[in-house]
């Protein structure tokens, strides 16, 4: 297991560890942690690098969510 800190920018907008499975990709993560969030209307960063869907996380990285459009209220 590997430690990941997830700042998600989808609406909650906090920031908390969590756990993943060694090996895990970015796009599994995010399908476990965000679920329902199409990851096309997000800037996903992992350690401040832009980031692809099959980047593989590692223990201690940082991943963050930011919408790139804001909603109309």
């Amino acid at each position: 297991m590997i430690n990941v800190r997830f700042l998600n920018g989808a609406g909650q907008g906090f920031g908390t560890t969590v756990q993943a499975n060694d090996h895990t990709e970015l796009k599994d993560f995010l399908e476990m942690h965000a679920p329902g969030s199409d990851p096309q209307n997000f800037l996903i960063r992992v350690n401040g690098q832009i980031a692809t869907k099959n980047t593989i996380l590692q223990d201690g990285d940082r991943v963050s969510m930011t919408p790139t459009k804001v909603a109309k209220a």
